[in-house]
């Protein structure tokens, strides 16, 4: 063979190569993220780089958020997870081993029909049980193989766990729920207000305190002699309750009767929710200023049972705290994916536009401030899609209002949201920093973007990482997928929008972060930080009307993609 043929078939080979790598199919790109994993575990030396496994996951991960419906999608994301797991072996970081049980649930909830749903669930009950040592949630993957697959090969190993760990049951684990909270208990903390927001299938209750300190929680059955149904209960040691905290809350709502605020013994208030009833609920807290977050959740296709007259308050001296070591564990809350729409049904959005009020927000070199610059955006994008895919509009903001992060997510739940959407604007300490990323709620990957996560959530790096312990317990149980590909959808779409037109678009990707304003939305939720309003250049074009046009037009491009994917409307 010649010199000059060898080139040319060269050429042609390295043509069909970039060929086939831009086609970008499901046949193609599956085996090639299964053969990436095949590489990695045949070479030790490979393993233990975190940079490999981080690469693998990302392609696997990648590929089924592309391709979900594929055959391969179960097994991949599967790999996926066991990708995790062999990272956490080699890192021995728990948050390695809880991003492993998450894409284990993640699994078994996305592919809940495929032989490796309960494959995912017993992986993910003994990474609960070692390294993570929470033997409630490990009880409760197990019982799933058992209640939901029983034909499955891991039904034997699962009864086995069970049987060991049975004294973890829901029946037995009140007692443990008692360490939820954490604090000093030095001084009186107050109890300075109970704020709610509800709707037939959701309702939120806030409890803000002065400060930090211990709380106790526990879910009371039904009474079936007395007549009374079931009951959450919050008891704040060492906690008086402000002369404004109303003894008695009505709600109504379907799913809470009222809150009640009492005294049951010195030094303590008990908030007890009578709830009318339920599917899962959840309590995290919340810092700066400090407050316990309570969602409660029911469902959605089941109407609201007629209303009776509230229940009668309790006496201190009730029942309650003999019930509190028999009472069961807390469900964990479920995202809520949007089914198909029915036909002439009106879909909803919620748009936030970050910050507001008495906080500016990130502030740029000429003294721009972020807030102003979002809630432009939210009125551009908020138009677009009303007149574009006639869906209704929900602002959690339209003015220059300060409004707590809890209560932003508690808006879109009340709504009833389909997506929710935050806007921001960037910052970093290095002004020649650029770019535009999306996020979504999980664990952050690096330090980047858990300043970003810091920022945001006006706190400090520290309070990030103790966040991140209470987002893998609100995170077990939940998909995640969904919000990744919003977030991919828009990222691409406003990549491809704004870089023909402004030079140096720097595409930072879709990352994943923890915050607040994204915990506890049970719709596909993100984030999108669409410039650096501390860079010089980047600050002047989110004043440029073009600019801001052009995002609006971008993320409404992402939104309708997303939509249109997920069958939220038909294609045109």
């Amino acid at each position: 063979m010649t010199a000059k043929l060898r080139r040319i078939l060269i050429t042609c080979l390295l043509l069909l190569c970039a060929t086939d790598a831009g086609a970008g199919n499901a046949d193609q790109d599956y085996p090639r993220a299964q053969q990436a994993y095949a590489k990695l575990q045949a070479s030790p030396k490979l393993q233990l780089r975190r940079d490999q496994w981080q690469g693998v996951i990302q392609r696997l991960e990648n590929v089924v958020r592309t391709y979900p419906q594929d055959a391969r999608a179960a097994a991949t994301s599967l790999l996926a997870a066991r990708s995790y797991h062999g990272l956490y072996f080699v890192s021995r970081r728990k948050n390695d081993a809880r991003q492993a049980v998450i894409a284990c649930d993640d699994t078994a909830e996305s592919y809940a029909g495929s032989p490796q749903a309960a494959e995912a669930l017993l992986l993910a009950g003994q990474l609960l049980e070692r390294p993570l040592a929470d033997f409630h949630q490990a009880y409760l993957r197990y019982s799933h193989i058992v209640d939901r697959y029983p034909a499955a090969a891991q039904v034997e190993n699962a009864r086995a766990r069970l049987s060991a760990l049975k004294g973890y049951s829901p029946l037995n684990s009140c007692a443990e729920q008692g360490k939820t909270g954490s604090g000093s208990s030095e001084g009186t903390i107050t109890l300075q207000a109970i704020r709610f927001w509800s709707n037939q299938g959701y309702t939120r209750v806030v409890l803000t305190l002065s400060r930090k300190g211990v709380y106790k929680t526990c879910l009371l059955p039904a009474d079936d002699k007395g007549g009374g149904g079931p009951r959450l209960v919050i008891d704040l040691p060492g906690a008086t309750p402000e002369a404004t905290v109303a003894e008695t809350q009505t709600v109504a709502d379907g799913l809470l009767r009222q809150i009640r605020t009492g005294r049951p013994e010195a030094g303590q208030v008990r908030v007890v929710l009578d709830l009318q009833s339920y599917k899962k609920y959840k309590v995290f807290p919340l810092e700066d200023p400090y407050r316990i977050i309570i969602d409660i959740t029911g469902d959605n296709n089941k109407a609201a049972e007629p209303q009776g007259s509230p229940e009668k308050p309790a006496e201190t001296s009730d029942h309650i705290a003999q019930l509190v070591e028999a009472a069961p564990t807390e469900p964990q809350l479920k995202l809520h994916i949007p089914a198909a729409p029915k036909e002439g049904s009106k879909r909803r959005i919620v748009l936030d536009p970050g910050h507001g009020g008495k906080d500016p927000g990130a502030i740029g070199p000429s003294g721009l401030m972020e807030k102003h610059v979002v809630l432009a955006l939210a009125k551009a994008l908020g138009k677009r899609i009303e007149d574009d895919l006639g869906w209704e509009i929900v602002y959690t903001r339209k003015d220059d209002t300060y409004l707590p992060l809890e209560e932003r997510t508690a808006i879109a739940n009340e709504a009833g949201a389909d997506l929710f959407v935050s806007l921001h604007a960037n910052a970093n300490t290095n002004e020649a920093a650029h770019g535009i990323e999306t996020y979504y709620l999980n664990f952050s990957k690096n330090e980047q973007a858990a300043a970003v996560a810091a920022r945001e959530n006006g706190t400090s790096l520290k309070q990030v990482g103790d966040l991140e312990l209470i987002l893998f317990d609100l995170m077990a149980h939940s998909k995640i997928n969904e919000s990744s590909r919003l977030a991919g959808e828009i990222q691409r779409s406003l990549i491809a929008g704004l870089g023909g037109s402004f030079a140096q678009i720097r595409d930072l990707g879709v990352r994943q972060g923890p915050f607040y304003v994204l915990l506890g939305a049970t719709m596909p939720s993100v984030l999108v930080e669409s410039a650096f309003i501390s860079n010089k250049v980047e600050e002047s074009r989110l004043t440029d009307r073009r600019y801001q046009d052009l995002t609006a037009d971008a993320i409404l491009r992402g939104v309708r993609n997303y939509a249109i994917a997920h069958k939220l409307i038909a294609r045109k």
